[in-house]
């Protein structure tokens, strides 16, 4: 009498993992995609978002400034306060810069929420370039408040 083997032979394992190689080939280059573009969206959602609390606010700052009044960073600070724009509700990191373009007030924000790609919604005030100090204001972190200029 012959003893069966039990078990799978060599060819059979081999077959089985190039199936799971071939499989995995196609799900997770497909996966990855569904991932970046969620993350793609909710970046931009985060964006818009801060965006209109950010046009609410620089709107009621700007009416309540006299003449010679220029926007600081306390401004902006005031601006993110009143949104309820916090550190923990925030994805990614978020900037904005403003400047003097031509007597219009150029307003960039900007999220980082990745190395390979950043969003940035840009919005000119016109007229209100007068509200702009003269060394404008650079990289303001909606989460933490001004950055430390190069070489601190």
């Amino acid at each position: 009498m012959r003893n069966k083997k039990k078990g799978f032979t060599l060819v059979e394992l081999i077959v089985v993992i190039a199936i799971i190689g071939v499989l995995a080939a196609i799900i997770v280059p497909t996966t990855l995609h569904f991932v970046n573009q969620a993350r793609d969206q909710a970046a931009t959602e985060e964006l818009d978002r801060v965006v209109s609390a950010f046009d609410s606010g620089l709107t009621d700052v700007i009416a309540n400034m006299s003449g010679t009044d220029t926007i600081d960073e306390a401004d902006i600070a005031s601006i993110v306060s009143k949104a309820g724009i916090t550190a923990d509700a925030l994805e990614n990191t978020i900037t904005v810069s403003i400047t003097n373009d031509s007597g219009t007030m150029k307003v960039v924000i900007k999220s980082d929420y990745s190395d390979e790609a950043a969003y940035t919604i840009t919005r000119n005030y016109a007229e209100f370039g007068r509200y702009v100090p003269a060394s404008g204001i650079n990289n303001y972190n909606i989460a933490t408040g001004p950055s430390a200029p190069a070489g601190e």
